[in-house]
């Protein structure tokens, strides 16, 4: 069951947390990486991608438009 848990995306609130705790509390990526039970690579990710992006969350998969405008309207 463990394993379920640790594979998977982690949740963009889980992230939030994580990154609440390395700017503001101050907790090591060690720390938050027992704490969230996740990597310590996995937490410096994290922490790589809002200090590139300004964002914590995964891209979004964009839509592609099956219909034109025209189609649509």
């Amino acid at each position: 069951m463990e394993d379920a848990v640790t594979k998977q995306h982690a949740h963009p609130n889980t992230v939030l947390h994580c990154l609440y705790g390395f700017y503001n509390l101050g907790y090591s990526r060690k720390e938050l990486a027992r704490i969230y039970n996740k990597s310590d690579t996995t937490i410096g990710n994290w922490i790589r991608v809002y200090e590139a992006s300004g964002t914590f969350e995964r891209a979004g998969k964009s839509s592609e438009r099956k219909f034109s405008a025209a189609h649509r309207s």
